[in-house]
């Protein structure tokens, strides 16, 4: 079994950002406001697009939609809606970045899934790189 060695959320942020970083994209983060919240963790472009996400950290194979808050699904849907960024939310889970879409995040919330198995995602920098936005994913 492979040893996690993320255990906060910030850890994952920069673990996220670290990870990319390597692979030539470009990584902003938002910081939290005077009010605590902010629209979601970080903003991303490889080659071709933008991408606007939320980082999770997990410490078990699920992802619990409980977990969205309020201001994450305002700006994400958002963004979904305008049709221009790629939006969702990158799971960090045991070490490995997962990728969850904010149109698939919505579907399943509208089938009643309450979650989802993290490692039956697809992970994050396999796509970055089936979409032509990254060289390489190891």
């Amino acid at each position: 079994m492979q040893e996690n060695k993320i255990r906060t959320g910030i850890q994952a942020e920069i673990y996220v950002a670290e990870e990319l970083a390597k692979r030539g994209c470009w990584v902003g983060n938002f910081n939290k406001g005077r009010t605590g919240t902010q629209p979601f963790d970080q903003i991303m472009t490889g080659k071709k697009k933008v991408w606007a996400y939320d980082v999770k950290h997990s410490k078990i194979d699920r992802f619990d939609f409980r977990r969205v808050e309020e201001n994450q699904e305002s700006a994400l849907g958002f963004l979904y809606q305008q049709g221009v960024v790629n939006t969702g939310f990158v799971i960090v889970y045991k070490d490995t970045l997962y990728y969850l879409s904010y149109g698939t995040y919505l579907t399943l919330k509208k089938n009643g899934d309450k979650s989802v198995k993290i490692t039956e995602l697809i992970t994050f920098l396999d796509l970055l790189m089936y979409k032509g936005e990254i060289a390489y994913a190891w």
